[in-house]
């Protein structure tokens, strides 16, 4: 397959989305708009379950073909044994992940932002973070359960609590990376405490200073190291990808999505003041989960100077952040009459295309990904070929 014919698929399937995005504001029809999500979501699953050409693929290969089971994240494990089982071929079960995952996704985003928004979402989110949930396959299942996780824990009662456990638990399973966020069951409760926002802040401080030390963040970092490897050699090779000077690049990309998720809420509770939102209840309780969790993760920042793989802790955050900010988005469209874009909406928006512009230099500066990942989805892809 040319690259030509599969760039000119994308192409299309964005035209269509914008003719039908044009024809929703002229006519409120939402089909329009939903069947242009369906096209821009029919193209992820196309571009993900028929991708074979990336970095990750030959380890896939031989957990698919030459492992008896797979023991270092059992749920893929098991997923694994049951589709050979059955007489699924790796190229299906990837296609068959990308439409549950993308399903489940979807089905998450329309509880926050309207069809119009939510198109635009899905196109951010394929220039960062798609190509890496297209190599990293245990990962993307992982966020998926995560992304369900966080929808319940931000319900804010007993049935949320327990099925955040059960979710982050089966993402756990998929990826051990998703340990890291299943202590925020009990931080959030904490959070809710103005003393223990202080803390939190605190040891948001504590942590900044401990990295200053690096034989300490060493310590502790080859104690967590065999959890975020996600290559068959484990930590040997894992401790190979240094951060460099690269850390600080990540810091501030933190404390973007900080800002973000913070200015969110407080335009999220200015909104509800003025009467602009509908289900107002679940849409802030959601923004302030986003802002806690967001804040929560700044605990991680002193793994960063160690081994950009650790970053992968933020990035996890990223798909939930930027429904959190097209949620905005969609309600000041909706109240465009009512509702000023104040600087602190411009930031937002500007906060939105910062972390897009950092995103495609982690893709080039540090994993190369245009030559190993991007370039590959346009040229090697086995539905496409057809």
């Amino acid at each position: 397959m040319t690259l030509g014919i599969s760039f000119a698929f994308s192409i299309i399937a964005m035209m269509l989305s914008s003719i039908f995005h044009l024809r929703w504001k002229k006519t409120s029809r939402h089909h329009d708009m939903n069947f242009a999500c369906f096209i821009t979501l029919l193209m992820l699953v196309i571009f993900m379950g028929g991708n074979v050409v990336n970095p990750d693929n030959n380890i896939y290969k031989i957990i698919y073909y030459q492992l008896d089971f797979f023991s270092k994240d059992v749920g893929f494990g098991i997923l694994v044994f049951i589709a050979k089982k059955i007489g699924i071929s790796l190229l299906q079960f990837r296609l068959i992940i990308s439409i549950f995952g993308y399903l489940i996704i979807d089905l998450i985003t329309r509880k926050y932002i309207s069809p119009d928004y939510r198109c635009a979402f899905y196109w951010i989110y394929f220039i960062f973070p798609f190509f890496y949930d297209l190599i990293q396959i245990r990962n993307f299942l992982g966020l998926v359960f995560f992304i369900v996780s966080i929808y319940w824990i931000s319900k804010d009662e007993i049935k949320g609590d327990v099925l955040f456990l059960i979710f982050i638990a089966l993402a756990a399973l998929m990826q051990k990376t998703f340990l890291f966020y299943m202590p925020f069951i009990i931080i959030g409760k904490l959070l809710k405490k103005r003393m223990f926002k202080q803390l939190i802040a605190a040891l948001g401080v504590f942590f900044i200073a401990l990295s200053a030390n690096k034989k300490i963040v060493s310590t502790i970092a080859n104690f967590a190291l065999s959890t975020v490897a996600d290559s068959l050699s484990g930590v040997s090779k894992f401790l190979g990808v240094s951060s460099g000077h690269g850390w600080m690049v990540l810091w501030f990309w933190t404390f973007v999505n900080l800002y973000m998720s913070y200015a969110i809420y407080i335009q999220m509770m200015s909104y509800r003041d003025k009467n602009y939102l509908l289900y107002s209840n679940e849409k802030i309780g959601f923004s302030k989960t986003i802002y806690w969790l967001n804040l929560y993760c700044i605990i991680a920042l002193p793994f960063y100077i160690m081994n950009f793989n650790f970053f992968r802790i933020e990035r996890n955050l990223q798909v939930i952040n930027l429904i959190d900010a097209f949620m905005l988005f969609d309600i000041q469209y909706r109240n465009k009459k009512y509702v000023s874009k104040n600087k602190k909406y411009w930031l937002i928006r500007s906060s939105v295309i910062i972390i897009t512009i950092l995103g495609i230099w982690l893709y080039q500066s540090v994993d190369n990904l245009f030559a190993s990942t991007v370039s590959p989805a346009f040229t090697s892809n086995w539905i496409l070929k057809y």
